[in-house]
């Protein structure tokens, strides 16, 4: 943090900014940043609220939440591949699932679980088509998962651990 973001603000201003929090020095400062008792957001409230931004166009940089990650893997529509798609939010399938395609207005097709409320309760049927997973060679898709555990000591190390062993990558 000391290194990259707050960098380009230079330390006097810093120093301003740990003035305002109470601190007289930039160790305590970072310390209490670092070990949680003053929290980034409050800082860069702070830094916000007397105009100033860390770079020069003004912006500050939006780092996503979740990675945007593409799947390797293709979905025909009627035999056909190339077709616009996007995988439905609401049942997530991957590949193995069956599934079933709802051709939406302007965003190509949806596709769903066969066994999802929101295609099966569709009043325009003429909308769903049949879709199946392109299943040539190794694909990469992203999934949700939910572990559920008793809280304990070295969980978190132990649930690591068996998703390193299992050769998944974790984003």
């Amino acid at each position: 943090m000391q290194q990259r973001a707050l960098a380009s603000i230079g330390d006097e201003r810093i120093l301003e900014l740990a003035r305002e929090f109470r601190f007289t020095d930039l160790p305590d400062f970072y310390a209490a940043i670092g070990y949680g008792d003053v929290s980034p957001h409050s800082v860069l409230l702070k830094y916000m609220a007397a105009g100033q931004q860390p770079d020069g166009n003004g912006e500050f940089p939006l780092i996503p939440l979740v990675p945007q990650f593409k799947p390797t893997g293709e979905i025909r529509v009627k035999g056909e591949r190339g077709v616009l798609t996007q995988i439905a939010q609401c049942c997530k399938p991957v590949p193995g699932d069956l599934i079933s395609g709802y051709i939406t207005r302007g965003k190509g097709i949806t596709v769903h679980r066969t066994s999802c409320k929101n295609v099966m309760n569709v009043t325009n049927q003429e909308r769903v088509v049949q879709v199946d997973w392109d299943t040539g060679g190794r694909q990469l898709y992203p999934v949700g998962i939910k572990i559920e555990a008793w809280d304990r000591t070295g969980l978190l190390r132990d649930i690591a651990t068996v998703i390193a062993e299992s050769k998944i990558n974790l984003t």
